[in-house]
């Protein structure tokens, strides 16, 4: 697996996907996509599912270039 700098909560529902946010460290995006299910099942509007992504670097360019 490659050098994985910063993981990306992404919120999963039945018409697609989107990016909640961006995080350095794994525990920070886990316990941020916590939070949002915790929340999410307590006012439900539908079915949405925070997961935790790594974010992929393209080879070649820095870091702050996307």
């Amino acid at each position: 697996m490659a050098d994985v700098d910063e993981f990306r909560v992404v919120a999963v529902s039945f018409f697609g996907k989107w990016s909640v946010g961006t995080f350095p460290t794994r525990e920070q995006a886990e316990w941020r996509a916590k939070e949002l299910n915790d929340w999410s099942e307590r006012s439900p509007r539908g079915y949405i599912q925070y997961m935790v992504r790594p974010v992929e670097q393209q080879r070649g360019k820095p870091r702050g270039e996307r």
